[in-house]
């Protein structure tokens, strides 16, 4: 893991890559690694965008490919869709297939940074279990602020999104799932207060794990270090208060998450499974990820270890889309598998 000023990027990079994959978003951030990243530095690039939100894309959509195109690097797109995960995972197998085809891909840089958790999550089970001869760097653009809000109107009320529309099991992590058996649920949680909540309400689990970013782990930048994480800790307190409407207090347990470093951020969640194993043994174990990507990252290294474990996602009802984050001033990367 390295994590370094955007400016330094150019010494840090200790390779050249055949393939970038990035993402379309509605965030500002999805700019900051392809405005950095040194143009010798890769060959071809994907993007991927969700065609379902066009409408809130597309400028950044335009803005990545013209960067691209002016920095002479060959690029795709590639349209998925947000409510169809088969068919989103149909067209990037289709792409990545033909990439692979011909031998001529073999270090590849993904950004990390606004993919939607379910389609990193895809993404990462593809590299692990299917295209296992690429070399592979995750990239992570940090966010100075999630829902940014002037000196005046500062309140720890931040929202991402809220509500649910659905619950559904990410595919490459089906678990061990018997009907039969109780449910523990699992919530690494971040800002997303109302939609842990939802989920905890829609599942109703006989037990439940929340767990919250590390103090010394936040990617997030403030200029006020009395401040740096300002509403993460309200956010969290309030979703433990609140899950005991649906869970006996005795049945719900608190644990801390790296989010800075995947592997750590694994460990900590096995860990916290070790220490409750009498609470959770015998029932199905469901998991969502819905703090930062380098902590998600670490939620799909441990499923793809422990097969018992379910991943799944549950898509917001309303995004922040006007206002989800300020794009930060570092870059994080992590080699977390492929030959190095």
């Amino acid at each position: 893991m390295s994590k370094f000023e955007w400016g330094e990027i150019g010494k840090q990079l200790t390779k050249n890559y055949d393939l970038l994959i990035t993402f379309a978003s509605y965030e500002e951030r999805c700019l900051s690694l392809v405005q950095n990243i040194p143009k010798e530095k890769i060959k071809n690039a994907v993007i991927f965008y969700l065609s379902d939100y066009e409408k809130y894309t597309s400028d950044n959509l335009l803005c990545l490919q013209s960067i691209l195109k002016r920095n002479n690097i060959i690029n795709n797109t590639v349209s998925l869709c947000h409510k169809k995960p088969i068919v989103s995972f149909d067209r990037i197998v289709e792409y990545l297939d033909a990439c692979f085809s011909n031998g001529s891909v073999h270090n590849i840089i993904i950004d990390t940074t606004t993919f939607t958790h379910e389609l990193l999550l895809v993404l990462l089970m593809l590299f692990k279990r299917k295209y296992i001869e690429a070399n592979v760097t995750f990239a992570y653009s940090n966010a100075k602020d999630y829902d940014p809000q002037d000196d005046a109107s500062r309140s720890p009320d931040k929202w991402l999104s809220k509500g649910i529309g659905e619950i559904r099991s990410i595919l490459g992590y089906p678990g061990d799932i018997l009907p039969a058996r109780q449910t523990h649920l699992m919530i690494i949680v971040g800002y997303e207060y109302d939609r842990a909540l939802s989920i905890i309400s829609e599942i109703e689990p006989a037990s439940l794990s929340l767990g919250f970013g590390k103090s010394d782990s936040f990617t997030t930048e403030q200029d006020d270090i009395s401040n740096k994480h300002y509403g993460a800790s309200e956010h969290f307190k309030e979703v433990v208060r609140d899950s005991m409407s649906f869970v006996p207090e005795d049945r719900v347990y608190e644990f801390e998450v790296s989010c800075n470093d995947p592997e750590r951020a694994s460990n900590d969640i096995r860990t916290h499974l070790k220490e409750k194993n009498k609470d959770i043994e015998g029932k199905n174990i469901i998991l969502f990820a819905m703090n930062n990507k380098p902590s998600t990252l670490g939620v799909g290294l441990l499923a793809l270890e422990r097969q018992d474990i379910q991943l799944c996602y549950a898509p917001a009802l309303v995004y922040n889309f006007e206002n989800y984050s300020m794009p930060g001033s570092k870059c994080h990367l992590f080699e977390l598998f492929g030959k190095q």
